[in-house]
């Protein structure tokens, strides 16, 4: 239960993003004050919806004329929603007077920026080796809560098949390769033939689907005898969202080394880490995983234990705490 004290700073706090995730949950209601994104203008791909600047100045200007009314003690501005930059240009022209600011997996901020915010929360640690390093005070790692109903999902086993999806940053070509005529099944969910990135014969043994609805792609992960997540190398966060609802659902794990998710899978516990591109590594991975039950077994339970601290409430706690911290 939150004391009155946690319930006091909550008051002096508002939330700026869109509604998805998180920040369209129940537990996100511990923020009584919150604006969201409005999709004055829609738009499909690499500049949708919540990247569009016309809709994010529009939330922007909710927000100070909200500061104006209210003056909160602290902003925060949450994820996908690009009205940080915003908020910094008011910091510097004076015009938050004392409130501060709170960014949530914002990594588009530039280092001139930071100047003007109190914390960054970052979902992968190697991210902020990216900025100035005067700057790395700044910034707070906080685990990435996994997305989804998982209450509702009653079927969680080891299927006969493994499973694979995403979109950005995934190395689907490899892992296709890596298990054609192995006797295993792959499952891939992914956005469209552009993100699956895969110009050769797909095997038999090798099933595709396309973009289906959140639920349905974790019920089709819950019933998989096991993950993996074929990513690109590189620290700029990518592949977070599905490692997070594997281990959400105590899934064993095969993915990338070098590829940012160092913080959520540890090679041997919670699954298997395989070099970029390595299709011999991932074939070798896969075999193990299926064939070795003692370990398979092994990642699941640890899985299990690092799967409850992505919860939408254990994310919650932890964001409460940062805002008190600030705010005090």
């Amino acid at each position: 239960m939150n004391s009155q004290k946690e319930i006091h700073y909550l008051k002096e706090t508002l939330v700026l993003s869109v509604r998805k995730s998180f920040w369209a949950s129940k537990d996100c209601e511990l923020f009584p004050n919150r604006l969201y994104t409005k999709t004055l203008i829609p738009a499909p791909g690499h500049f949708g919806s919540s990247r569009n600047p016309i809709n994010n100045f529009t939330v922007a200007l909710q927000g100070y004329l909200y500061f104006l009314r209210n003056r909160p003690k602290l902003i925060i501005i949450g994820s996908s929603s690009k009205v940080g930059p915003w908020f910094t240009r008011f910091k510097k022209r004076g015009l938050l007077s004392n409130t501060k600011i709170l960014v949530i997996g914002q990594g588009y901020l530039r280092d001139d920026q930071l100047e003007f915010v109190e914390k960054v929360i970052v979902y992968s640690r190697g991210e902020i080796s990216l900025h100035d390093p005067k700057y790395c005070e700044k910034y707070e790692f906080m685990p990435l809560p996994a997305d989804g109903d998982f209450d509702s999902i009653t079927n969680i086993s080891n299927g006969d098949y493994i499973f694979s999806g995403g979109g950005a940053g995934r190395d689907f070509t490899s892992l296709i390769e890596a298990i054609n005529d192995l006797n295993v099944r792959l499952n891939i969910i992914t956005f469209s033939k552009k993100s699956l990135n895969f110009s050769g014969y797909v095997p038999r043994n090798c099933k595709i689907l396309w973009r289906i609805p959140r639920q349905e792609f974790l019920e089709h992960m819950a019933e998989s005898k096991f993950v993996v997540a074929p990513l690109q190398e590189g620290i700029q966060p990518h592949g977070h969202t599905t490692i997070v609802q594997a281990l959400r659902l105590g899934k064993a794990i095969i993915s990338t080394r070098n590829a940012s998710i160092d913080d959520y899978v540890t090679h041997g516990q919670e699954g298997l880490l395989v070099k970029p591109g390595d299709i011999y590594g991932y074939r070798k991975a896969i075999i193990q995983l299926t064939n070795n039950h003692k370990l398979r077994d092994s990642c699941q339970q640890n899985a299990i234990i690092k799967g409850k601290e992505l919860s939408y409430s254990a994310y919650a706690n932890r964001l409460i705490k940062c805002v008190q911290e600030i705010i005090q």
